[in-house]
């Protein structure tokens, strides 16, 4: 049988094929249409390497699979040994790259890894593990290899990781990072395509219509906002980053200090220059916001600049926005 790779259309913000969720998905499909299936899971990094502990793909006995445990360099080959399993019917350790059996295949970075493949995961836990997923609730997957099954919870702390814990190795999944882009015009239009084509959740509150529908057309959630007094009830939860791009600041203070007393993204920007953004530290203390609040917000907002075009200023913010995600996950233990 032959693998090969499922294609998943560019941008589709629940269609990535790096993701957890596309990869329970396939399974999912898989069963639903009676094949075989297997999830693969990174268990061990040796040296350098891709990807990290808890890469996952999928394989369906038919030959499709998806997912990323390296750099694409082995998943082929790795979808072939998955497919033996499951026509065995039985779990099993595979050693890729450095120390392993299979000389022909190695990752180019020198190191290995060792996947599990877990054949016939259990229907009731992947739907869980979809759903989770959906519902941006965080939860956790135990492997127990001498049993040859899987666990699913939800009662996670936020120092719980990803790793081996005794014999039974612990897949920690917490939402994806999702974007709220708050402003108007080619700034927030650019952002959220190109957020969108990063595999980020976006949602847009725009202040104008024409940048609501825009936003729209490129895959993003969008609302419009028809006046600077509304305060919405923005969709943020702790996995979120918020970014204001306004250059009419007019619109920007209360929505700001609405954020900042209801709410807690990980992450809060602000476009502007570093005089704008002292004007802008001074109007929220004599709106009476606290100053450990204040602190939280970038600005000018992004990892470079200033910037002098949209798609710049757009790379900047997503920099800044993964960094601080990437801190934040180290700092929770994923």
């Amino acid at each position: 049988m032959m693998a090969a790779r499922v294609d998943f259309p560019l941008g589709a913000p629940d269609s990535q094929p790096d993701d957890a969720l596309t990869a329970f998905r396939l399974i999912e499909t898989g069963q639903q249409e009676g094949l075989g299936c297997a999830l693969i899971t990174v268990v061990e990094v040796i040296g350098g390497s891709a990807r990290g502990k808890g890469a996952h793909m999928s394989v369906l006995s038919d030959g499709r699979y998806c997912g990323y445990v390296s750099g694409g360099c082995v998943e082929a080959a790795i979808a072939a040994e998955a497919i033996q399993a499951i026509e065995k019917a039985r779990d099993q350790v595979l050693r890729i790259g450095s120390g392993s059996p299979l000389i022909d295949v190695r990752l180019p970075c020198g190191g290995g890894i060792d996947v599990h493949i877990h054949v016939a995961p259990d229907p009731v836990i992947v739907r869980a593990a979809i759903e989770a997923m959906e519902f941006r609730e965080p939860f956790r997957i135990g492997y127990l290899p001498k049993e040859g099954r899987l666990r699913f919870d939800q009662s996670l702390d936020e120092a719980d990781g990803t790793g081996w814990k005794l014999d039974i190795f612990e897949r920690v999944y917490r939402p994806r990072t999702r974007l709220v882009l708050i402003g108007r015009g080619l700034e927030v239009e650019t952002t959220a395509r190109i957020a969108t084509a990063a595999g980020l959740e976006v949602v847009a509150y725009c202040a104008d219509g024409e940048t609501a529908d825009s936003v729209y057309r490129n895959g993003a959630k969008a609302h419009w906002l028809s006046m600077p007094s509304d305060r919405p009830d923005f969709a943020v939860d702790p996995y979120t980053a918020v970014v204001f791009l306004f250059h009419d600041h007019e619109w920007e203070l209360g929505l700001l200090c609405h954020l900042l007393r209801e709410h807690k993204p990980f992450f809060i920007g602000a476009l502007g220059s570093r005089r704008t953004h002292l004007m802008r530290v001074d109007a929220l203390r004599q709106a009476g916001i606290a100053e450990t609040l204040i602190d939280t917000i970038h600005g000018p907002v992004g990892l470079f600049g200033p910037t002098r075009d949209a798609a710049s200023l757009a790379i900047s913010i997503l920099g800044q926005v993964t960094q601080a995600r990437e801190q934040a996950d180290k700092l929770a233990g994923s």
